[in-house]
């Protein structure tokens, strides 16, 4: 008979767990933060391939991406996140391997941190493809915050 309590009250600890963990995942994913583990070595040395990342969803509602922040985005239909620096912003005049490039309205410019990636990495996005900010990157025992701005 104990065993069978004890089974009962594993049961029901693990149900708890569950639901506790879900319940948490499902409310960050709500308040607009998506967890993602970092798979590549485009950003380096920024964000090194298996550096855990938290995209801010909600980052860009009321303002615009700004040069330097990095950005999740969504550049083929194949549902593959990639991040990237914005390194042009809208009405900007670029020189891009010698050529003069002028960015059109809600059009940024973002590359990639790692050098070794080729140019074609580096290419023009409409803000429609971009899905949110980075604003947490883990990397070890290292965190790297931050700040939201309004």
């Amino acid at each position: 008979m104990k065993i069978h309590r004890i089974d009962k009250i594993g049961g029901i600890i693990l149900i708890i767990v569950f639901v506790g963990y879900f319940g948490i995942n499902l409310g960050v994913r709500t308040i607009g933060f998506i967890p993602y583990n970092f798979k590549s070595d485009d950003m380096y040395p920024t964000i090194k391939n298996g550096d855990r990342i938290v995209l801010y969803k909600k980052a860009y509602r009321n303002r615009f991406p700004a040069k330097g922040d990095l950005v999740g985005l969504f550049l083929e239909n194949n549902g593959k996140l990639f991040v990237r620096r914005i390194d042009g912003i809208s009405g900007e005049k670029l020189i891009v391997d010698g050529k003069s490039i002028e960015l059109k309205k809600d059009d940024y410019y973002v590359i990639s941190d790692n050098k070794t990636v080729l140019s074609n990495e580096s290419r023009i996005v409409h803000l429609s493809n971009i899905v949110g900010e980075i604003v947490l990157i883990h990397s070890g025992r290292e965190w790297k915050i931050k700040s939201i701005r309004k």
